[in-house]
């Protein structure tokens, strides 16, 4: 999902169904703490992709 618009998908949704999780799942999902366990997988990417001053602090927020 992407949570930073509206987007009206209703014609979509209805004829592909392929939304579905809802916001709640979402929510739901980031707190049980999937994004952190697989967040180390990603680090390495992130430390040679990010700029050296913003990728300091994401190592720190790590």
């Amino acid at each position: 999902p992407y949570y930073l618009d509206w987007y009206d998908t209703s014609k979509s949704q209805e004829l592909l169904n392929f939304q579905r999780k809802s916001f709640a799942d979402y929510l739901k999902d980031y707190s049980l703490g999937l994004t952190r366990q697989y967040s180390a997988l990603f680090l390495p990417f992130m430390r040679y992709f990010v700029s050296p001053l913003l990728g300091k602090a994401v190592v720190q927020f790590m």
